[in-house]
């Protein structure tokens, strides 16, 4: 985070003629440029396994236009063709001369200090020797982020950009939706990428766009287990939870079902371990790329063995998802049949976090064969989010009925919109009262983002 497009620090500005006409940017403590880790902290867990195709005409999160200063330089064509030759300025000096042959070698000069470094994550001289300063780049896409072989694919990206922009095959204004989160700038769609902080339309409080920022898939704020992290965050769950539907803190992003694992049987029980391989092929994750291939290195094992048991992803079997799912299918994130959890007039907005046990129902997952649940994380969940999942032998195990609304609910006068703002504690509906309140909260605690 310790970067301009989040946190403004770690750089100064220097000159060396008195301030005439030569001022530069210094940066330092570069210990996790070109990082998973970096880039989780900076914008979402999914850009990191795309990292390399970053749009450089989009050097932000989001929108540059949104962005608190840059959205304020790059701002005319002018403005962006300066920056582009300060890009190709830096390519040139990448690309040309010994630039890399001497950093192998200072790779190789160090190698014996690494293994005394606090920071290696090597066991041996020879592992470090063959991630770090290996010659294939098939393998850049590791859990351990090689700096050099990152580096060299990046620059050959960053090359094709330029390049697309001087044929004018990439337009000069930004082609990505506002919400879009470290798009693929090979790709011209924009529905993959938008962040969890994505507000709907159809929300029914207002106020929860101003929390957006909690939502965002960024695990600073909101973890991968679904929970929110920062304290003036947490009010606003389970109350604005729906209107974020792309979050995992929000209601999960579910909608998608390219990292649904399906029962057949080209994919039986010899593949059951594959369940686990969701996020591999999951078009939203950044692992599964626009183009149908997976990018992390981790991930091309399960390529090869589980992709008959993804048949909607592009990464697996690129197969159009039914309008009704399967029966006898599971789903990583607990979507699927069993798995499929379904709002309705029994599972209302007062059990939104039920979304979050689908895995609890998924049948020979966390549902046995005689009804019971098998997982003991999943006991404190079964008498609440039965209804949630209707075509589950752990849940309804039948279509979910309709239910008038509450005698307490007309007598208020409150309209289904109204009467979505709940809290799974007391089971109550939040009063006009608790809303105020909670609206001075937010106010009080300065949680208002643009």
């Amino acid at each position: 985070a310790d970067s301009p497009m989040v946190i403004v620090n770690n750089w100064y500005l220097a000159s060396t003629e008195g301030g005439v006409n030569d001022w530069k940017i210094v940066q330092y403590d570069h210990n996790n440029i070109a990082t998973g880790f970096a880039m989780n902290s900076i914008c979402s867990v999914s850009c990191s396994p795309r990292m390399v195709y970053w749009p450089i005409l989009r050097p932000t999160c989001e929108s540059v236009d949104d962005h608190w200063f840059l959205g304020r330089i790059l701002n005319t064509e002018e403005k962006v063709q300066k920056y582009l030759s300060y890009i190709q300025e830096y390519v040139d000096i990448l690309a040309n001369g010994d630039f890399f042959e001497k950093m192998y070698a200072y790779g190789n000069d160090i190698k014996t200090y690494v293994m005394d470094d606090g920071y290696n994550q090597y066991p041996t001289i020879e592992e470090y020797e063959e991630s770090e300063l290996g010659s294939n780049l098939q393998d850049y896409n590791t859990e351990f982020f090689p700096f050099l072989k990152i580096l060299k694919v990046r620059l050959e990206e960053v090359m094709k950009q330029l390049e697309a922009i001087r044929d004018e095959t990439l337009p000069l204004d930004d082609p990505y939706d506002k919400g879009a989160s470290c798009p693929d700038w090979r790709d011209t769609s924009s529905e993959d990428y938008l962040s969890g902080s994505t507000f709907a339309d159809d929300c029914a409080i207002p106020l929860c766009e101003e929390v957006a920022v909690c939502y965002g898939n960024n695990p600073r704020f909101c973890s991968p287990e679904g929970e929110l992290l920062i304290e003036v965050c947490k009010p606003a769950s389970p109350s604005c939870d729906s209107c974020f539907p792309l979050s995992r803190c929000g209601m999960g992003g579910n909608d998608d079902p390219s990292s649904r694992f399906v029962n057949s049987e080209e994919c039986g029980p010899d593949l059951a371990s594959c369940a686990d391989a969701g996020a591999c092929f999951d078009h939203r994750s950044g692992a599964c790329a626009y183009d149908g291939k997976i990018l992390p290195t981790e991930c091309l094992d399960a390529l090869t063995s589980c992709k008959v048991c993804f048949p909607y992803s592009r990464c697996g079997l690129d197969e159009e998802a039914p309008d009704i799912v399967p029966a006898d299918t599971v789903s990583q994130g607990g979507v699927g049949e069993s798995g499929l959890f379904v709002e309705g007039e029994e599972c209302g907005p007062e059990l939104a976090l039920c979304a979050k046990e689908g895995a609890c129902f998924i049948h020979n997952i966390g549902c046995a064969e005689d009804g019971s649940i098998t997982l003991d994380k999943c006991n404190a969940a079964l008498p609440f989010c039965k209804p949630c999942f209707p075509y589950s032998r752990c849940g309804l195990g039948k279509e979910v009925a309709e239910q008038p609304a509450s005698e307490e609910e007309v007598e208020e006068g409150l309209s289904e919109d109204e009467a979505v703002v709940a809290e799974p504690a007391s089971g109550g509906h939040l009063s006009r009262t608790t809303l105020v309140l909670w609206t001075l909260v937010l106010a009080t605690a300065g949680l208002s983002w643009c």
